[in-house]
C-alpha cells in the first residue's frame, strides 16, 4: 500500500499566484508532492531559500520544524522554540503558512518568539494573555505591513476613508509602486485559501520613501524584516495600534471594485471612537 502523503493535500489546495503571496518569496519545495509531513517539506524549503546559516532563534539556536509530537507534554509551544530552536508542526494549514512567514521574515518571528517567551517567564501562563502578548498574537496571527510613500492613502487608511484609500488612488501606476502589502499573519493567509470580501488583517501604517520602492521585492522584504523585529523589540505593543483592513479591498487583490464595492459598510466599516492608528516612519 502506498503511504499516505498529507503535504500534497494542502499544497494543490492553495493557489501561490493570488496577490496577497506577491510580496513573499515561495519556496520550490511547497510546489513539490513528495514529502509525508509538512515539517519535512520547510525544512527542506530552509535550504533552498540559503537561510540555513542564519536562520536562528533569539537565544541563537539553529532552526528547524518538527514534527508536533516533538513538544513534550507541559511545555509551552513558544518556550520550547526558544529553548530548542525547533518549531512544532503539524500537517495542517495553519502550520505550512507559519512556516512560510518564518522563512519570510525570519527575525521577526524570533523577535515575537523572544517577546512571548520572556513574557511567560515573567508572567506564567494564565487563561488570559498579558497585553503584549495579546498584541503579539494578533499580528502574529492576523497581521501585515501597508508601507507607502503616498502620505494621502496611509492617512486615509488611518481614518477609514476607504474610497481615497483604496479606490480613488491606485497602489500602482504605470509600473510605479506607490503602496505596498506584506502579508504578515499566518492565520489570514489560511482564510484566504478561501476568499471573502470580509476577511480583515490588522496592519502596521508604515511610511517610507522613495529609496524603498526602489529595491527589488526581496531587498524590500528583507530590509523591513530588520525594521520590524527592531520596531516589535523597541515598542510599547498593544491590540490598538493596528489598522483594520479588509484585505480584498486592496486595489487588484479582486475582481469588480467599482464603488459599489466600498460603499459595503458591513465590511468597510466607519470610523469608531478612540485615538487612530499611527502612521510609523521607516
Amino acid at each position: 500500500m502506498t503511504a499516505h502523503n498529507p503535504s500534497s493535500d494542502f499544497l494543490h489546495q492553495i493557489d501561490f499566484c493570488q496577490k496577497w503571496y506577491q510580496t513573499l518569496a515561495i519556496p520550490n519545495a511547497f510546489f513539490d508532492n513528495q514529502f509525508a509531513n509538512i515539517f519535512e517539506l520547510l525544512n527542506q524549503a530552509i535550504y533552498q531559500t540559503n537561510i540555513d546559516k542564519n536562520f536562528k532563534n533569539y537565544q541563537q539556536k539553529p532552526i528547524k520544524f518538527v514534527a508536533q509530537d516533538d513538544l513534550p507534554p507541559q511545555t509551552t509551544y513558544e518556550s520550547f522554540i526558544a529553548n530548542t530552536g525547533n518549531i512544532p508542526t503539524r500537517n495542517n494549514f495553519h502550520d505550512l503558512l507559519n512556516g512560510l512567514i518564518w522563512l519570510n521574515f525570519p527575525k521577526t518571528k524570533a523577535v515575537f518568539n523572544q517577546l512571548h517567551d520572556q513574557n511567560i517567564q515573567a508572567h506564567g501562563i494564565s487563561n488570559s494573555r498579558t497585553p503584549l502578548r495579546n498584541a503579539l498574537t494578533l499580528f502574529d496571527e492576523n497581521g501585515g505591513v501597508v508601507i507607502s510613500r503616498l502620505p494621502t492613502i496611509l492617512t486615509a487608511l488611518q481614518e477609514f476613508d476607504w474610497r481615497t484609500a483604496l479606490f480613488d488612488n491606485a497602489w500602482q501606476h504605470d509600473g510605479i509602486t506607490t503602496t505596498q502589502f506584506f502579508a504578515i499573519g499566518h492565520a489570514l493567509l489560511e482564510k484566504l485559501i478561501t476568499p471573502r470580501k470580509n476577511i480583515t488583517a490588522h496592519v502596521l501604517l508604515i511610511s517610507a520613501d522613495d529609496d524603498f520602492f526602489a529595491m527589488s521585492i526581496d531587498k524590500q522584504r528583507e530590509t523591513l524584516d530588520i525594521f520590524l523585529a527592531n520596531f516589535f523589540l523597541q515598542q510599547t505593543l498593544f491590540s490598538k495600534m493596528f489598522q483594520p483592513l479588509p484585505i480584498l479591498g486592496i486595489p487588484t487583490f479582486c475582481q469588480n471594485q467599482n464603488l459599489d464595492f466600498y460603499q459595503d459598510s458591513s465590511v468597510f466599516r466607519e470610523k469608531r471612537l478612540g485615538t487612530p492608528a499611527s502612521i510609523y516612519q521607516f
